[in-house]
């Protein structure tokens, strides 16, 4: 058949039959005195599946990562970095919920769920450098490595106004709503720094210093707050009470306040060699420091950005400091499977 041949004439008359059986089918499940058993039933619960895009990728979790991504990688020859960060952009969600059918087009809906997501980064620094004078030299070679873990999670317990437009077997609706929401951070880090610090002068004299820091930090912070919701979707009715849909979403939680605690566990190593003495004894510190307060991001010029649980009481780590910032805001796609129960209207 050629479809750019066709009349005018045979594209209406498709049209028009197309319009009728839209009409016929809406018509029969619209009217429930005319289907008391056929049209849809009170009660349903929807089940689903899938993923979404967050679109501020976690807030300031993205500002951190790019600010370390510029320190690591605009550098000087004498530094050689190597940095793998990907932004926090995606993560898994699995709705729940029970929808109250006020009407065949009207529904009321009360669900949770989860949202989760997670990101891993590594990254480590190598500093060479040697200063010579007249009579003397100096090389430092550093070394500094640094692997993180973050990890979210948002719950939410929510009501949704549903708008339902059946179409025969396919089922086409929106919904919105609020909600309020739980969210928790929790990142895991490691840090391991080697500093090491050689002297020689004329007079043969020359000296070795050799400092080493290795400490591990366990920290996680929550917020509650409201937040809203949205999506649209489609779904074909497999059987009497069973569909299978597809459906589009989005949330909104995007706030400052969180709170938690952490815990850093430290090891220090200084060691010290001259030429006169030979090598010093070590000295090794070691301990754990526990905090808790609130989610705090530091920002002190182009270098020196981090994220941290602190109390506000205590002095400030850093130069410039403000409460962080966290957005788990999404949007994304899922199947789903509702079971449909109840007398129908």
């Amino acid at each position: 058949m050629n479809v750019h041949g066709m009349s005018r004439r045979s594209w209406a008359l498709i049209l028009a039959a197309s319009l009728a059986v839209l009409s016929v089918g809406t018509g029969a499940a619209a009217d429930p005195e005319e289907t008391p058993t056929t049209g849809p039933p009170r009660f349903s619960l929807k089940l689903g599946g899938g993923f979404g895009f967050l679109m501020g990728r976690g807030g300031d979790l993205d500002l951190l990562r790019s600010h370390m991504e510029y320190e690591y990688t605009s550098r000087s020859p004498a530094v050689k970095a190597e940095f793998d960060w990907d932004p926090l952009s995606w993560g898994y969600n699995v709705p729940v919920e029970l929808i109250i059918r006020l009407k065949p087009y009207l529904g009321i809906g009360l669900g949770t769920g989860i949202f989760t997501s997670a990101v891993q980064a590594s990254y480590t620094k190598d500093y060479q450098y040697t200063w010579t004078g007249s009579n003397w030299s100096s090389t430092d070679d550093n070394h500094y490595e640094t692997a993180r873990d973050f990890k979210i999670r948002l719950i939410p317990a929510r009501i949704n106004l549903y708008l339902f437009c059946p179409l025969g077997v396919l089922t086409v609706y929106s919904y919105g709503g609020l909600g309020y929401y739980w969210g928790k951070l929790t990142h895991s880090a490691s840090f391991s720094t080697e500093l090491k610090h050689e002297y020689r002068d004329s007079s043969g004299y020359s000296s070795k210093d050799e400092d080493y820091d290795e400490r591990t930090i366990e920290e996680s912070a929550r917020r509650g707050g409201l937040g809203f919701q949205g999506g649209l979707g489609a779904e074909f009715r497999l059987m009497k009470n069973l569909s299978l849909g597809l459906e589009v979403f989005g949330h909104h939680f995007n706030n400052l306040g969180w709170q938690g605690s952490s815990t850093t566990d430290y090891t220090t190593t200084s060691k010290n060699w001259t030429s006169r003495e030979g090598w010093r004894p070590d000295d090794i510190k070691s301990g754990s420091l526990e905090d808790k307060g609130t989610l705090w991001y530091q920002h002190d010029g182009s270098a020196n950005h981090e994220i941290y649980v602190g109390d506000e009481r205590n002095p400030p780590i850093f130069r410039a400091k403000r409460e962080a910032r966290i957005d788990l805001s999404a949007v994304g796609i899922h199947l789903t499977l509702r079971i449909h129960f109840g007398r129908p209207f």
